[in-house]
């Protein structure tokens, strides 16, 4: 067998060093037959073609933040590609990224299989790498109308009788789990996109006219310089010691409640600078009437030198449903969930999956403080600047969703309950392990084709 493998890592992340950490991944592929290895690179632009389909072409993705990378490297040689591998692992956002891009290939209509590296027990899969190479990529799952895998009746009826309207809302959704029942709740809202989407997110667009039309659903402009030049202003009114009464009692509150949650080498001066982000999002917000906001985070890591992760959750916290990213699918199930059911959620990666256990690892360096019972603020994951969110979430039983195409006309909703994870370093702050109610519902978030972010929100 030839095997054309592509390690593909973000800037931020030396790929060499991450090669050598996956050797036992690549040395099984090298057992296999003659590998080619591209770092950052694609055998399409070496000019290695697999028109007899005697080679394989992968792209082990290494870290997140790559989705933009393989789509400049592979985009244009799709069609010499032939059914091309991706294999993801449970560390650096790689299963996120790889959700991203395998979306990406199934809206293109190129045939793809997706190959995940547990985080326990990888032997299991690395001795079967050769039959799942070769075997024939499975159809995705479109989940239009998940009703099989939306809620168990017994809850439905529950909710029913409890004749209320969120819980109606709730079984409506449990009953049919279309995008209608979700995506209605989004009428009559705004939602700002401060900045453009993420570049990595290239299966996350949607057609923000047709979806208007579709529920009545607004949508906001603003630039990402806008928030900076007013978080900037704010940093200066707080060094001057100028502020009005109202935003130093605002930002004092913050102060007080989390000074004493900072983690590791994280200092006062983060602390401020993130309470100040809040500070000018919160303004924004209010002055643009927006019910909700995405925002493309990581363009404030050079121009404000800081995050939005703890601004983000205290918007949430009080009803500004909030989101990271500029990810416009993923804010608006957010808004649609809190609008139907009263809930905040968790915008979180997929992080590692294991099949045994019918459970998937989740995290991200943000969530709301009212899903928490306690937190502590360490620095952003990939960055390691600014502030990050360690949330203990209470266990439990809760729901997994996500509303996605052009016009949020497809739905994945699963139940299942969070349990006790080992925490990893190498992953976002706030981790979660979930694990689904069946087989049936696990195999449909797997086969399922919906970007690299979910939403989790717990069951009433």
């Amino acid at each position: 067998m030839q095997i054309n493998l592509s390690l593909i890592s973000s800037s931020l992340h030396n790929i060499t060093e991450l090669s050598q950490k996956r050797m036992e991944v690549i040395e099984a592929l090298k057992a296999l037959g003659d590998v080619s290895i591209f770092k950052n690179s694609s055998p399409a632009s070496c000019g290695i073609e697999s028109a007899t389909g005697e080679i394989v072409n992968v792209a082990y993705i290494l870290t997140g933040g790559t989705e933009s990378l393989f789509v400049k490297l592979f985009g244009e040689n799709l069609s010499r590609l032939g059914n091309i591998a991706i294999i993801s692992d449970a560390y650096h956002n790689s299963l996120a990224a790889s959700q991203e891009i395998c979306t990406w290939l199934y809206n293109n209509g190129v045939q793809h299989r997706h190959i995940h590296i547990p985080l326990h027990s990888p032997d299991a899969t690395l001795n079967r790498l050769p039959t799942l190479l070769c075997a024939e990529s499975p159809a995705p799952q479109r989940c239009e109308c998940n009703a099989g895998v939306a809620a168990t009746s017994t809850e439905a009826a529950g909710a029913k009788a409890a004749g209320t309207k969120a819980a109606g809302i709730e079984a409506a959704c449990a009953e049919a789990a279309t995008a209608d029942a979700l995506v209605k709740a989004l009428g009559g809202c705004t939602i700002g996109l401060i900045g453009e989407a993420s570049p990595w997110l290239i299966a996350s667009g949607i057609d923000k006219e047709a979806l208007s039309e579709r529920c009545g659903v607004s949508f906001r402009e603003i630039s990402i310089g806008t928030l900076a030049d007013k978080y900037l202003g704010y940093r200066e009114l707080w060094k001057d010691h100028t502020l009005s009464a109202g935003a130093r009692a605002e930002l004092d509150e913050v102060l007080c409640r989390f000074s004493c949650s900072l983690e590791g080498d994280r200092t006062a001066e983060d602390l401020s600078d993130a309470a100040i982000m809040y500070l000018a999002l919160a303004s924004l917000c209010k002055e643009e009437h927006l019910d909700a906001v995405t925002v493309k985070c990581f363009d404030l890591l050079s121009s404000c030198k800081t995050t939005a992760c703890l601004a983000l959750a205290l918007l949430n916290d009080n009803g500004i449903i909030a989101g990271c990213e500029g990810d416009i699918p993923s804010i608006c199930t957010m808004l649609a969930i809190y609008k139907a059911l009263g809930r905040p959620s968790f915008m979180a990666n997929p992080a590692s999956i294991d099949s045994d256990n019918l459970s998937i690892d989740f995290a991200h360096c943000t969530i709301p403080t009212v899903m928490v019972e306690s937190c502590t603020l360490p620095s952003h994951f990939e960055s390691g600047i600014g502030i990050g969110i360690n949330g203990e979430v209470p266990l439990g039983n809760y729901t997994l969703c996500k509303l996605s195409g052009k016009t949020l006309e497809r739905s994945l909703i699963c139940n299942g309950r969070l349990v006790k994870g080992e925490y990893l370093s190498n992953r976002c702050r706030t981790q979660v392990r979930f694990i689904f109610e069946s087989k049936a519902e696990f195999d449909a978030f797997c086969k399922a084709r919906v970007g690299n972010h979910i939403i989790l929100f717990k069951r009433g």
